[in-house]
């Protein structure tokens, strides 16, 4: 006599893989993951960045058009400059920092 029985997986859903309310929050995505829900990931990255995964190691970060924009600004000096003179220390002079002091020989 043969008996036919139904088993259900042991494997639970966190063994297979996060569960959908766990990608939503989550900042970290495996790359099977990301391509199966990229406007999801798409739409986390507006709130932080996103990062991808190949094999468990980070491989690309996702971030928002604004994120992206903010960060290839060029780097100018004015922002330091009127941080300085918007101190309260900034009437004092500022000396150079240049020094041409001779170079001493030393033996090796």
């Amino acid at each position: 006599m043969v008996i036919m029985t139904k088993f259900k997986s042991k494997r639970s859903k966190a063994a297979t893989g996060k569960r959908a309310s766990e990608l939503k929050s989550s900042a970290s995505w495996q790359l099977k993951d990301a391509k199966a829900r990229l406007s999801e990931v798409l739409q986390q990255a507006e709130h932080g960045p996103q990062t991808v995964t190949v094999h468990g190691k980070p491989k690309a970060v996702v971030v928002s058009a604004a994120q992206y924009a903010r960060l290839k600004q060029p780097k100018k000096g004015k922002a330091l400059a009127d941080l300085f003179e918007g101190s309260p220390l900034g009437d004092l002079p500022i000396s150079s920092l240049d020094n041409r002091s001779p170079v001493r020989d030393v033996d090796l």
